[in-house]
């Protein structure tokens, strides 16, 4: 199943009920699929290219994937556009390719194009291993409710005016 098309339902079926998620729904924290590491503020780039690139060698350096992760993130690009509305993009690649679930996060200093007419300023890239899948489906069906609920409160802006990783992760805990 593709997790942007699982994300899009979800997605659309809020907007249609008009809910609003808060922290007493009992989700768990979505904190435990960041690493610290890999979230990264301010960035400067010119291209999704260049973005994932640098993202992609970072997690093949920290031992998240394998060198045809990148190859396989672009892929999907080219497929369709991961762009989601918002200023945000949910870019993935393919999962046999992954040694370790984490959701990696760049927020940029200027927006950058991302399709034919979008532009985003946050990028989100869920690196979803295949073991222990019961346990990481449900941790991303969190983390994209909490998304969600981030771009549905007009949240989502906060996250450029942050200067350290723990902030990203503690803003998706209160949420």
């Amino acid at each position: 199943t593709n997790l942007l098309q699982q994300l899009l339902l979800v997605f659309h079926k809020k907007k249609k009920k008009n809910q609003i998620l808060h922290s007493e729904n009992n989700l768990p924290h979505a904190d435990s699929m960041f690493d610290e590491n890999l979230i990264f503020l301010e960035q400067s780039v010119e291209n999704k290219e260049e973005l994932l690139k640098q993202i992609c060698e970072k997690l093949l350096k920290a031992g998240y994937v394998k060198e045809p992760f990148f190859s396989s993130v672009m892929q999907r690009e080219r497929e369709i556009s991961t762009e989601i509305g918002s200023g945000v993009a949910i870019p993935h690649g393919n999962a046999q390719y992954v040694n370790d679930t984490v959701i990696v996060y760049a927020g940029l200093q200027k927006t950058i194009p991302w399709g034919r007419d979008e532009h985003v300023q946050h990028v989100f890239l869920p690196v979803i291993s295949v073991s222990n899948k019961n346990e990481v489906e449900r941790s991303i069906k969190n983390f994209y409710r909490r998304l969600i609920a981030l771009i549905e409160h007009g949240e989502i802006r906060r996250l450029l005016d942050m200067r350290d990783a723990s902030e990203v992760i503690a803003h998706f805990e209160d949420i």
